[in-house]
């Protein structure tokens, strides 16, 4: 006779995910955590893993400024890994903010990493709705500015090389800058490096249409996390708001569609326009000549056309710094500016509420001065109670620093100073030594990183520095991957 074996009473142990592992080995408890922030460190460029109670995650952005070098892509891909060890490769919320390098490089730079990945919603502004009117008149501008911008950047090129001394410099220095503006778009990389590439990817990624988030929507709840309100600030659904970039009563329009088009005509050499871009031109068609049909007519020598005598005795016969024909290339930098500026104001911008307490944490991308004015005005009805933009940015207990800290991406009264929490805490993505080889002096602007620390009482990380000594607001990673923000 056999016996039959018995059955074991020994349950069975499962394999520990990998973020069950990290929190057994001393990674932290995550009971009573209401949400976690994590900046990486990686240069000039914003990623940040967001933990809302024990494991609802959300990636916002993924990104490094082009042509900053291997090692910081490097780190970009180390916390990739970081992310998928904590979250266990699940993502709940993926967040792209707006179309610029810094913010969405990552998505193509470590696309076998992001594979890894499961994704179960993609959140974009709604200036990346492809059904949206306005969405589509803007892109359509940015288009033709960034073309035009191009083009300058050769012509300027080209220019240079017929000077010499100081001259010359100066109008390479030009086109370098017009060029560096242009790397926050990705123009001029391959095909498919480019930001547009970037933002499909994680399109793609979405197991449904993405969410196209806009400040009318009512704040997003989820059962997964009680309490927690998600609002959306911005991109404004203006756009006049989107072009306003500076504090003061200054409306520019960087990528205004007949601005961009009549400097695209220039560029290319157009006379004859359109009747919208012919009001825009300094001489009625019958006196205008194409300058490089002059340029021929004067080296012709057998015309005895008096005009030619006189181009080639008082024009192109003189040295070449003292013409005037590409002054004009020089506002070239400054449209790219403005352009760039543009684009930031496209940023999603969302406050997340946590819980009873209402605290809030505050992720204001690269959002500058039009978008953050109109928050004033924002209010939504929450249970029978208006809430406001103000009482958000009151409640504001973390504040992810717009655009690394430049000099218009965060506002004074209507901004820092309304964030009145005796809790604040301020974190800062940001390279000073990366800028500063890119030309770009004052990323962080010392003024404003003071007043960032006078507002928190000193509670300001930066990620291209450690933690002061001794902190209990924070955490830094024992590798230097991250800081770390905890709400309890």
């Amino acid at each position: 006779m056999v016996t039959p074996k018995r059955k074991s009473t020994r349950a069975k142990k499962k394999k520990a995910s990998p973020a069950k592992k990290k929190a057994a080995a001393g990674g932290g408890t995550k009971e009573g955590r209401k949400a976690r922030v994590r900046m990486y460190r990686h240069g000039v460029g914003d990623c940040h893993l967001v933990t809302l109670g024990a494991d609802f995650h959300i990636l916002i952005d993924c990104g490094l400024l082009q042509s900053t070098g291997k090692a910081a892509e490097a780190k970009l891909g180390e916390a990739l890994d970081d992310i998928f060890e904590e979250t266990g490769g699940r993502i709940d919320v993926l967040v792209a903010t707006h179309e610029h390098w810094d913010h969405l490089s990552g998505f193509l730079q470590h696309e076998a990493k992001i594979d890894r990945l499961t994704v179960g919603e993609v959140w974009m502004a709604w200036t990346e709705d492809p059904t949206d009117t306005l969405a589509k008149k803007l892109a359509g501008e940015r288009e033709e500015t960034v073309e035009g911008l191009k083009l300058a950047a050769e012509k300027i090129e080209a220019h240079a090389e017929a000077l010499h001394g100081v001259d010359k410099v100066e109008q390479q220095s030009l086109a370098h800058g017009v060029k560096q503006v242009l790397s926050f778009l990705a123009a001029e990389p391959s095909q498919r490096m480019t930001t547009r590439a970037m933002l499909e990817k994680v399109r793609s990624l979405a197991p449904d249409a993405p969410r196209y988030c806009r400040p009318t929507d009512p704040p997003w709840t989820s059962k997964r996390v009680p309490g927690v309100r998600i609002y959306t600030l911005g991109p404004p659904q203006d756009e006049r708001a989107i072009k306003r970039l500076m504090v003061k009563d200054e409306v520019y329009h960087a990528a205004d569609a007949v601005m961009a088009g009549a400097f695209r005509a220039r560029l290319e050499g157009q006379t004859d326009v359109d009747d919208t871009l012919d009001r825009l031109e300094p001489f009625e068609a019958e006196h205008r000549r194409d300058l490089e049909q002059l340029r021929e007519l004067a080296k012709d020598p057998e015309t005895d056309e008096p005009l030619a005598n006189l181009l080639r005795e008082n024009y192109f016969g003189v040295d070449p710094w003292r013409s005037i024909d590409q002054l004009w290339l020089e506002d070239a930098q400054e449209f790219a500016l403005k352009l760039d500026n543009a684009t930031n104001n496209t940023s999603l911008v969302l406050a997340i509420e946590l819980g009873d307490r209402g605290r809030v944490l505050l992720f204001a991308a690269d959002a500058q001065v039009g978008s953050w004015l109109t928050w004033q005005d924002l209010a939504w009805t929450v249970d029978g109670k208006v809430v406001k933009g103000t009482d958000l940015l009151a409640r504001t207990v973390f504040y992810k620093v717009g655009h690394h800290g430049s000099h218009n991406a965060t506002l004074k009264a209507k901004g820092l100073e309304q964030m009145t929490s005796d809790e604040l805490v301020a974190f800062i993505p940001v390279d000073e030594q990366m800028a500063k080889s890119k030309r770009w002096n004052g990323m962080p602007l010392p003024g404003l990183v003071s007043a960032l620390n006078k507002q928190t009482r000193n509670r300001v990380a930066r990620s291209d520095q450690p933690l002061p000594a001794n902190v209990t607001w924070a955490k830094e990673d024992s590798k230097g991957r991250y800081f770390e923000f905890e709400v309890r």
